[in-house]
Formats: C-alpha cells, sequence, structure tokens
C-alpha cells in the first residue's frame, strides 16, 4: 500500500511509536518506506546467501535515503521434498508465501515500494503473484544459479545425484562411487546447475522486466551479484521517485515476451504451472490454447541441463538471457515493453550472442518450434504439458508415429 493512498498512518500516534521503536529518527519520517522481503533460510541452497543480498539491498537503499524494513517468507526446496509426503506441501507454499508478503504489506500500510529477493521453485512464482497483487512499485533480485559441481572432469548437477541410486541398484557403480557422486553434484549456494524450475523462473521474471539486465543468469556466489543487490536498492528508489508500479510493467506484451522466452530457452514445464496464473493476478488470461501458438510461433534456442550438458553457467557465458532475447528480436518475436531499468529493446540492444553452440542463431535453431508444448488427447482433454527440448528426436518420431496408427485404427 502506497502512503500516498493511506497518508496518515505514520502519523497515528500508536504506529508512530512504534515504528520509532524500531530505531527510527524523526527525519526517517520524511524518507521512503521500503519493504525488503527476503526468502532466506538455512534449508535451501538457493536461499542460503539471500541474508547477504538483503544486507546490500539495505545498505544501498540508506544510501539513497529510503528506510529498508526487512520481513522473511518461506521457501521449500522441491529436491529436499521430493519422493516423500513433503512434496504435497510444495505447491501449496506458493500460495502461502503471496498471502504472506501481502498480509505483511498491507497490514502496516507504510511501504513505497518493494524489494523481492528470492529463488527456487514456488517461492518466486509467490512473490510475483504478491507482486501483482500489490502494484507498488517493485524490483526483483533472484539467487542465481549453483555452479555446476565436477565428477570425474565432467560438469554435472543436481540430476546425477538423482540417476546415482538407480546406478548402484543396477551395479553400475559401486557405494563409494555413489557417495562421491553425491557429495560433488551440488558444490555450494545458488539454485541447482540446471534450467529447473528456479532458473526459468529467474529468467522468466528478467523477461519480464521486473529484475535488471542479466540478472537471472549471474551466479549466486559471484561477486557480481552483491553488485546487482546494490544496484537493486538504488533503483527501488528511483521507480518510487517515478511513481513506477508493478502493473506498468507487468503488461500484457510483458507476458507475451515472457512466454516466448520460457519456449525459447526450453524451460521447465513447471513454468506452465505459474506463468499463466501470474499474468491472471495481473489482469490477463492466457488459456493453454494460447501458449501452445506462441511455442509453435517460437524456435527452441537453447538446450540446458536436463535437455543436454550444457549448463546455466555456459548460458551466462555465451551472453545470458540479453543473448536469447536478442536472437528473438531479430526474428520479430518481441515487443519493447517497460523494465525496471528503462524499455527492453535499449535493455538488450547491445547484447550479444557470444557462443553459438550454446544459444542457437534464430536462423538455425534446434527446432522451429518452442522447447515446451501443450497436448490434448482422450488421457488429457483438458491439456497436458512436455518439455520437447529434453526429448531426443526419434521419441518425438514415435510419437508422431503413435497418433498417425491411432488416427488409422478410429478409421
Amino acid at each position: 500500500m502506497n502512503t500516498k493512498n493511506n497518508p496518515q498512518v505514520r502519523e497515528f500516534p500508536a504506529a508512530k511509536a512504534l515504528l520509532y521503536a524500531d530505531g527510527l529518527k524523526k527525519e526517517d519520517f520524511k524518507k521512503k518506506f521500503v519493504a525488503v522481503v527476503n526468502a532466506y533460510n538455512d534449508i535451501v541452497p538457493g536461499h542460503i546467501h539471500l541474508k547477504e543480498l538483503g544486507e546490500e539491498v539495505k545498505k544501498s537503499i540508506r544510501e539513497e535515503g529510503g528506510v529498508p524494513f526487512e520481513f522473511n517468507t518461506i521457501g521449500v526446496c522441491d529436491g529436499i521434498a521430493m519422493g516423500h509426503e513433503g512434496m504435497k506441501f510444495s505447491l501449496p507454499s506458493r500460495e502461502l508465501i503471496a498471502d504472506s508478503i501481502e498480509i505483511m504489506i498491507k497490514a502496516h500500510g507504510v511501504f513505497d515500494g518493494i524489494v523481492f529477493i528470492g529463488a527456487c521453485d514456488k517461492n518466486l512464482p509467490g512473490m510475483l503473484l504478491a507482486c501483482a497483487r500489490l502494484n507498488v512499485p517493485s524490483i526483483f533480485i533472484t539467487s542465481g544459479p549453483m555452479k555446476p559441481g565436477k565428477y570425474k572432469g565432467k560438469n554435472v548437477g543436481v540430476k546425477l545425484a538423482f540417476e546415482a541410486k538407480a546406478l548402484k541398484d543396477q551395479n553400475k557403480i559401486n557405494n563409494e562411487e555413489y557417495e562421491n557422486i553425491i557429495c560433488s553434484a551440488c558444490p555450494g549456494a545458488g539454485t541447482c546447475a540446471g534450467l529447473y524450475t528456479a532458473n526459468s523462473m529467474a529468467c522468466i521474471t528478467e523477461a519480464l522486466g521486473l529484475s535488471l539486465n542479466g540478472c537471472a543468469t549471474v551466479h549466486a556466489l559471484d561477486k557480481e551479484k552483491k553488485e546487482y543487490a546494490k544496484k537493486t536498492g538504488k533503483k527501488i528508489l528511483e521507480l518510487i521517485e517515478k511513481g513506477i508500479k508493478a502493473k506498468d510493467i507487468m503488461t500484457q506484451t510483458a507476458f507475451d515476451n515472457a512466454f516466448r522466452l520460457d519456449m525459447a530457452i526450453g524451460a521447465s514445464t513447471n513454468t506452465m504451472l505459474h506463468l499463466p496464473d501470474i499474468a491472471k493476478e495481473a489482469g490477463f488470461e492466457f488459456d493453454l490454447k494460447q501458449i501452445n501458438e506462441i511455442s509453435k510461433n517460437t524456435p527452441n534456442l537453447t538446450k540446458l541441463d536436463p535437455s543436454s550438458n550444457f549448463f546455466m553457467i555456459d548460458l551466462h557465458e555465451s551472453g545470458g538471457i540479453p543473448a536469447v532475447l536478442k536472437e528473438l528480436q531479430k526474428g520479430n518475436l518481441l515487443k519493447d515493453t517497460l523494465c525496471v531499468d528503462g524499455v527492453l529493446f535499449e535493455r538488450i540492444e547491445n547484447a550479444k550472442n557470444l557462443n553459438t553452440e550454446i544459444i542457437k542463431p534464430i536462423t538455425s535453431p534446434y527446432s522451429k518450434e518452442g522447447g515446451i508444448a501443450i497436448l490434448f488427447g482422450n488421457l488429457a482433454k483438458e491439456g497436458s504439458v512436455i518439455k520437447t527440448a529434453g526429448l531426443p528426436k526419434d521419441f518425438q518420431v514415435f510419437l508422431k508415429e503413435l497418433q498417425e496408427y491411432l488416427i488409422a485404427k478410429k478409421k
């Protein structure tokens, strides 16, 4: 809630007294109040470094003449939750995250803007839902990917850890090799090193224009990430000063661009759980048939782990999301839209594709259609999602032949 809409809140005597108890000074009440919503915890690898990012954000806000107030929200690590009843709690956590943020902002009624610091599968989507719902000046800084691990001289990630149990059960590796894989797969802070849901949503957040240019692929423990935190703290004061609210950025055009980016990178199928709902919260409807049309007209430009042996670090070093968006722009597949740091076409103007093996040129993509497809049929009359970027070509041929067989049989 913007204090311009509720100017008396800071002057309510009890409210003012309690804010003094927080350590505020008399002159602080003339400054902009910024909520810093942080998903920090000691459980989820994508979140364990967020306390430090929060400190950088708050320091920057103070330097720019604002007053930061930090509070936390929860986050579930799907990798830790998977395989037991914990996974039943993952998707519901998205709504709890969105609701908890809405409660903290609206209940206190003193905030001029919000900085969201988030990561992981349902955490970022929950924050994006709250962002649209609250519609105040807002900006995101996303966690950043984890560096890939090393095993026998090769980059590896959490996928190999999932596979290790089966390899051991089939006597393809021994107990010592199994333990070595488990110890090597996830070397430190950050969201899983491949293009799973957390990194997919970070890329989408950047494509929507809600995080700074290039933010999604800057890795968690890179020094550059703290620089992004500083710039983010500074930028929120600019957004407040200019009166740019979340929905000024979260337009239908921005969502069109985000869906195209989603298809171009062959992101997680879970994005189809989240992005349509976030768009709906912002006031736009995207049904599965519409999304399929976007996919059919958007080439798949990247294949990252788990679809290949390339990782987020490879995407970052090849130019990151700005380079992918630049390729889409070359194909006239994007529209210009407002971002937290200007307009989209200006911020990707100097983007370069530094490795066409990692980011395929728009003229020679992996496939002419996107990396996600919506399938309809007797088993899924209302639609189902498949990550075509992760399928071998012979399997796609099999599906086509099966479809032809079933049609012929029906006749």
